[in-house]
């Protein structure tokens, strides 16, 4: 998928993000921890594809429900920063009511190990 979101002049493949996107989107459907990984990129800051947190935070949660330690550092701050899981503006301190989506969605996803405690 890299060679077709830069292009490779060794190879004679001129850039396309359709492509690279397509090709992320089969090997996530397949269980592939680092398509995952990079296709929620994508989704997070909106790249060859429209921005979706929630569709971020599902892809994050996949592979890091694998083990793969990229996808659990940036689930863990895309949950941080993100009024969007919670319904409502971010807080310095977090209050039950602010938290109880978050955990709602853990549970979701059994990501019960998967936070990285580092």
């Amino acid at each position: 998928a890299t060679c077709y979101w830069q292009g490779s002049s060794a190879l004679g493949i001129e850039p396309d993000q359709q492509a690279a996107v397509r090709l992320l989107e089969l090997a996530a459907d397949r269980g592939d921890a680092g398509s995952q990984l990079n296709l929620a990129r994508l989704h997070e800051q909106g790249q060859g594809v429209a921005k979706d947190t929630t569709r971020a935070l599902q892809l994050y949660s996949l592979a890091a429900g694998q083990g793969h330690n990229a996808a659990r550092r940036n689930l863990n701050a895309l949950l941080a920063s993100s009024s969007h899981v919670a319904g409502q503006p971010r807080r310095e301190t977090p209050s039950p009511s602010h938290t109880l989506p978050l955990a709602t969605l853990v549970q979701k996803h059994r990501l019960d190990g998967a936070f990285a405690s580092d």
